[in-house]
């Protein structure tokens, strides 16, 4: 298993301008002893980002859709275009570059409509992205991978039932499993591994505590002991990316699963 990062931890040096560009960045996250970054292509946007992107080896990156005003499952057939219209050019840049996993979100479920038709959305948008990139994504060296969302109610595609629908519609599609998003949820997560676990591609990992932000709780603090999830989702290839605000609380998660990886 290999053990990632999100920007988070590193967030005041990027800003203060010590890591400037994406060489820099990989130097600095293998320094902190992680075996790699997922990176959020929001970053492209803004040209302070975008130099994050220069002179990086993508061996040891994982890509995050952007998914700020995103919405695959919008009724607004506009809204729904541009989602489709953007997942397609993030999933060809990340062919492009051998990134192996891209992450997205589904989106929202809209004003008056229902949740099974927002996941119809869903579906029939992912089935455009992927036609339009078949044959590259059939050779699995780089995965389209759906996150399940966290307790938010407008949120597609928090339960196991939702999920289900949509993954058994695109038999090529990951599932990026956000575990804390599982335990915000309420959900029992060893019938959501039993039902979908076969379908994971990359795990998300934070600590949960309930009224507090996923991404400030480390694997020691969590309400929820985490290890047996992640027993059961470690593999040799399998991506572990942490996300946290700082460093201090991404290193304690970090010696969680470097516990579990060597036993």
């Amino acid at each position: 298993m290999y053990i990632y990062t999100t920007l988070g931890p590193f967030k005041d040096e990027i800003s203060q301008g010590s890591i400037s560009s994406g060489r820099v960045l990989e130097e600095r996250v293998h320094e902190a002893g992680y075996d790699g970054i997922e990176l959020s292509l929001s970053l492209l946007h803004h040209p302070d980002g975008r130099r994050l992107f220069e002179e990086i080896e993508f061996d040891n990156v994982t890509f995050h859709s952007d998914h700020n005003e995103f919405s695959l499952g919008s009724q607004n057939p506009y809204r729904r275009r541009a989602a489709v219209d953007q997942l397609r050019d993030e999933t060809a840049l990340s062919i492009e570059n051998s990134v192996s996993i891209l992450t997205f979100h589904p989106g929202y479920q809209g004003k008056k409509v229902s949740r099974d038709q927002a996941h119809a959305n869903v579906i029939a948008a992912l089935e455009e992205v992927m036609n339009t990139h078949a044959e590259a994504l059939a050779d699995g060296n780089t995965v389209l991978s759906l996150e399940n969302m966290g307790a938010s109610d407008d949120k597609l595609c928090r339960t196991v039932d939702e999920l289900e629908q949509v993954l058994a519609a695109l038999p090529q599609l990951g599932l990026t499993i956000d575990i804390a998003h599982c335990a915000y949820n309420q959900l029992d997560i060893d019938e959501f591994l039993d039902r979908l676990g076969s379908r994971v591609r990359h795990v998300h990992v934070s600590g949960y505590k309930n009224g507090h932000p996923h991404k400030k709780v480390s694997l020691p603090e969590s309400e929820l002991e985490m290890s047996p999830f992640i027993r059961r989702l470690k593999s040799d290839d399998m991506i572990f990316c942490i996300e946290s605000s700082t460093l201090e609380v991404a290193d304690e998660t970090r010696a969680v699963l470097e516990s579990v990886r060597d036993t």
